[in-house]
């Protein structure tokens, strides 16, 4: 089963990640990835890595316009033929929408990722329909593009999967304090995700900084960059330093940008803190989950699908400073709570997102797609 894979950015964060995760695995079940890119990048790097073919539907690495719909349905059915497709998937709800609109130009059917909980134009729900399927990876997400309009039979939740063999607990070396000139006895504290008003990474570094001075061992670690050159995101990712400045604790405050060994820092973390302000289904959780990171996370989205409250994490009200200082003190407290809280958080992850049953259930999603399309035919 040859399955095209379209993506709007050649980038490589959470929602490619976890496609990532799936291909690799989907190789074992007779399919066949082919990634449909627009231009070249980390992904396209991580595709020919994996020895799987590329297709750019830019002719020119410099093209900085979209194409028009009749260029991408020319574009698509060119590699169609050429790679044999049967079907073509998209990995976010932006493509997405794109392919629903010339869906009834190709000759296969066209399925795709909702990875969003956001407000959208009635267009856009049209547009998204227009696929012969969807798939939400929470039942927070399903439930919201159910209610915006889409039929109910068209969307499908699967969530997303772990290799835990990359993300399981190991005995820390190390390695990665020494890198970042950590001291050995800090209790590291991390932020991981891009930086945006919706990953709310303010709310935790103005926790921080109301309570790093009471402990001196505490350092907090911001993983992840700024895409958005928007003025108001600027502005926010400026202001996260303005607050670490304003509490003096410039000196355990550390910016590590883009992260690409994941793995490794959380072995060495003591706390996760994400703070998101929506969350369809934060592959980071599961990461740190897997990694046996103790998890305080913000009550928002797909997160209780993941943890329980004084049960696997610590679950707070979004925007609440006050409860997110509480428990982050409690944590840096009570080490025999951390380690209750992450051993039940690891025992579950691993058995409701591990990859080979997610990829399982996601390549049925598409070989039912596929039969369903032949029977109309």
């Amino acid at each position: 089963m040859r399955i095209g894979l379209l993506f709007e950015y050649s980038t490589i964060n959470g929602g490619e990640n976890s496609i990532l995760a799936v291909v690799d695995e989907a190789r074992s079940m007779d399919v066949q990835p082919v990634a449909i890119l627009n231009q070249p990048g980390p992904l396209e790097d991580q595709f020919l890595k994996l020895n799987l073919p590329v297709c750019r539907l830019y002719e020119s690495d410099d093209r900085s316009s979209k194409l028009t719909n009749d260029e991408l349905s020319q574009r698509l059915r060119d590699v169609i033929r050429l790679e044999k497709l049967e079907l073509v998937h998209a990995n976010s709800m932006m493509m997405s929408r794109r392919l629903g609109r010339i869906s009834n130009t190709l000759p296969v059917p066209t399925t795709g990722h909702i990875r969003d909980i956001m407000n959208v134009s009635q267009a856009t729900i049209r547009d998204l329909s227009l696929n012969r399927s969807l798939i939400a990876v929470s039942e927070a997400v399903r439930e919201h593009w159910i209610a915006a309009g889409i039929p109910e039979h068209q969307v499908q939740s699967i969530y997303n999967g772990i290799h835990f063999d990359q993300f399981a607990q190991r005995t820390s070396s190390n390695n990665f304090r020494q890198r970042y000139n950590l001291p050995e006895d800090a209790f590291l504290v991390a932020a991981i995700g891009q930086i945006c008003l919706r990953k709310g990474q303010d709310e935790a570094v103005e926790a921080f900084s109301r309570i790093g001075s009471r402990y001196p061992k505490m350092h907090f670690l911001l993983v992840g960059k700024r895409h958005s050159q928007k003025s108001e995101t600027i502005a926010y990712d400026e202001r996260l330093d303005q607050i670490i400045h304003e509490a003096g604790l410039n000196d355990r405050f550390h910016r590590l940008g883009f992260c690409e060994r994941i793995p490794e820092l959380l072995n060495e973390t003591d706390l996760l803190v994400h703070t998101a302000r929506q969350e369809p289904l934060g592959r980071v959780l599961l990461e740190a989950a897997a990694s046996g990171v103790a998890i305080i996370a913000t009550r928002v989205g797909g997160t209780e699908e993941i943890l329980t409250h004084n049960q696997s994490a610590i679950l707070v009200e979004p925007r609440d400073i006050d409860q997110l200082t509480e428990a982050m003190s409690q944590l840096y407290n009570e080490p025999q709570r951390r380690t209750d809280l992450l051993s039940a958080a690891q025992s579950s992850i691993q058995q409701r997102f591990n990859i080979a049953d997610r990829a399982s259930e996601t390549v049925q999603f598409w070989k039912d797609i596929l039969r369903n399309s032949r029977d109309s035919n």
